[in-house]
């Protein structure tokens, strides 16, 4: 089943680590180790969770359908307006993305708590040049200096790959977009 980017699947189903079990006493009835948890205490987070995977099951449908709810080839990521709106490795807590992906416009794509997003092209990210003068995008950066790819990402922060319009002006991949986007 896919997962938007900030949720996975529970890797270890069961009880929440660290919950401690009832167990029966030397009169058989159920003696409850110090600090256990009672069988309701367990009960009510598994009904929860059950009750919730239904909406997120739901959640991780894809919908190509536009501004006015036609059917649509392709979604279009939502740009500067908001947070990972343009195409990208969003590396954060709740995502580990292989795949590039942005929010987007009008509902368009794979629904989310955070709203809409869509796995986009890797030729659409932007990428900074290494210490061995190669461009490289987050992921492979992260990739290629392990532990030290954040900081040699940020640090690269001046050294943007840009490519020429046709206006003659160099642009990064994200401002060629917006200079190109209503050109479509």
């Amino acid at each position: 089943a896919r997962h938007p980017p900030g949720r996975r699947a529970n890797p270890t189903p069961g009880p929440p680590r660290g919950a401690r079990t009832a167990r029966r006493g030397t009169s058989g009835g159920p003696c409850l180790r110090r600090g256990a948890m009672a069988p309701s205490r367990i009960a009510w987070p598994l009904l929860l969770q059950g009750l919730l995977a239904a909406p997120l099951a739901a959640q991780s449908q894809s919908s190509m359908k536009g501004e006015w709810g036609q059917e649509v080839l392709g979604c279009r990521c939502n740009g500067r307006k908001g947070t990972h709106g343009y195409c990208g490795y969003h590396f954060h807590w709740g995502s580990q993305e292989d795949k590039p992906w942005c929010r987007t416009m009008h509902g368009c794509g794979n629904s989310g708590l955070k709203g809409a997003w869509i796995h986009c092209d890797d030729r659409a990210v932007e990428r900074r040049r290494g210490d061995d003068g190669k461009h490289y995008n987050s992921k492979e950066m992260k990739d290629f200096y392990g532990d030290k790819g954040k900081d040699k990402w940020t640090g690269a922060e001046k050294y943007i790959e840009r490519r020429m319009a046709k206006n003659g002006q160099a642009y990064t991949v994200f401002q060629f977009r917006d200079y190109y986007i209503d050109a479509l």
